[in-house]
This record gives structure tokens, sequence and C-alpha cells, in this order.
């Protein structure tokens, strides 16, 4: 499915559709190149989810966990963001392919690139912009 994104309110609501589908154990690759609102639309998605936690980028910390208290299938949103991840080697140290296989939570991945997409079931989410006649739209593209 396409979505043409022009305003954040946007963004927004189709976080909170993705959140109303999703189930547990569901991964969420988030591609598109910096500034792209991969960590913005992980924000709404968390708080979609029922988390009151502030979400903040993991870029340096590369993983950050909020809770869903009030969710029934749903205890725990994970927020990866790999992009220092350099090679696969860094990404075994960090046991993910385990973690993201855990029951009851959500796992956000940005920047997936070095995941290998058959150790996992994920949803895809691609963020890229095209000007249009000097207005900036988001194309989000996701997998179903």
């Amino acid at each position: 499915m396409e979505y043409n994104i022009t305003e954040i309110s946007q963004t927004q609501k189709l976080a909170e559709k993705i959140a109303k589908e999703i189930s547990e154990n569901t991964v969420i690759l988030l591609f598109g190149d910096l500034g792209s609102g991969k960590t913005t639309f992980s924000r709404f998605f968390s708080i979609a989810m029922g988390s009151e936690n502030r979400v903040q980028s993991p870029t340096f910390v590369i993983h950050r966990q909020y809770i869903a208290p009030n969710n029934e299938n749903v205890q725990r949103i994970n927020h990866y963001d790999l992009y220092r991840i350099t090679n696969k080697a860094e990404l075994e140290d960090l046991s993910i392919y385990e973690a993201l296989n855990e029951p009851e939570q959500v796992s956000l991945v940005e920047w997936p690139e070095l995941l290998e997409k058959t150790q996992i079931t994920a949803k895809i989410i691609s963020i890229e912009f095209e000007d249009n006649n000097g207005k900036r739209i988001a194309k989000i593209n996701t997998n179903n």
C-alpha cells in the first residue's frame, strides 16, 4: 500500500492504523534516509500502542524499550536503531534475532539493512521523499 503524506498528522494517523492491525511478535522494519521520519513514525506508533513513555531515537544506545501497560497482547515495544552497526557480527553480539522473537512484544527497527530477512517475518515500511512543485511529499510504502 502506498500513502502520500504531506502533513505530520497524516503520519500519526497511519501509525495509529498500523498499530491497530498488528499483533504480538510483529517486527516492523523502517527504511528511509536520515530525517525521513522513521523515529517520528515510531513515536506515534508507540503512543498508539498505549505507551506513555517519551520515545527518543535509539541511535546512540541502539535499543530502547517502552511499556504498553494497557495493551492486551503487547506488553513491550522494542525500538532499535541499527545505523551504527557496521557488520553482521555486531548484530550477532546484540542477539537481535532472539530478541525479535520474544513473546508479547512489537519491535520497530530503523536502518535494518544488515538484518537477514530470512530469519524474521516482518512488516516493511519504506519512507521516500519526492518534490512535487516545491512541496515535499513523503511516499510511505507498507507491505502486509
